[in-house]
């Protein structure tokens, strides 16, 4: 059923993880831009308004990027649980008499449950766990470090033209 539920929402886990990494991105950029001083991309607005504009969506996306990790997480760890709590009644039950067909389903169910780890991925691209956080966190740092790399020599570039008229 696990399986099936990970097949079914592939392609939207996708689309909500990538959705929410360019929103972080975008807004983050948009007030560091700010505040390092390019006024052509806030057009002038005031940083209280930058901040009630970008923020907001920010706190949104990266709400939504823990909530899908940690909710997949948890399922996982629930599989796992079961797993141990299906082994331990195997320990408690006795193999033979009245209770021989329990054991066998409850054998089944843990050869089926420790044969095939349960993992959750974004349509098999990526695994969907608490280890994707630490991976955004490192990819949006490190698209913001280029982005305002790349914007810093428009920036003064910007500020020498004003300076020369």
């Amino acid at each position: 059923m696990a399986k099936t539920v990970n097949t079914a929402f592939g392609v939207q886990n996708v689309a909500e993880v990538v959705c929410s990494f360019f929103n972080i991105v975008t807004n983050l950029y948009i007030t560091l831009v700010h505040f390092l001083g390019d006024r052509a991309l806030s057009c002038g607005e005031s940083t209280g308004l930058v901040l009630l504009d970008c923020l907001p969506w920010s706190v949104l996306s990266v709400w939504r990027l823990v909530s899908i990790a940690q909710s997949s997480d948890a399922v996982v760890q629930e599989a796992n649980r079961t797993e141990q709590l299906v082994n331990r009644l195997l320990l408690l039950l006795p193999s033979a008499g009245e209770h021989r067909g329990l054991h066998t389903s409850l054998q089944r169910f843990a050869h089926q449950l420790g044969s095939r780890g349960l993992t959750n991925s974004a349509a098999g691209l990526f695994t969907i766990d608490r280890s994707l956080l630490t991976s955004c966190v490192a990819a949006i740092t490190t698209y913001l470090v280029i982005l305002v790399q790349f914007g810093l020599p428009d920036a003064s570039r910007q500020a020498n033209d004003v300076r020369s008229c």
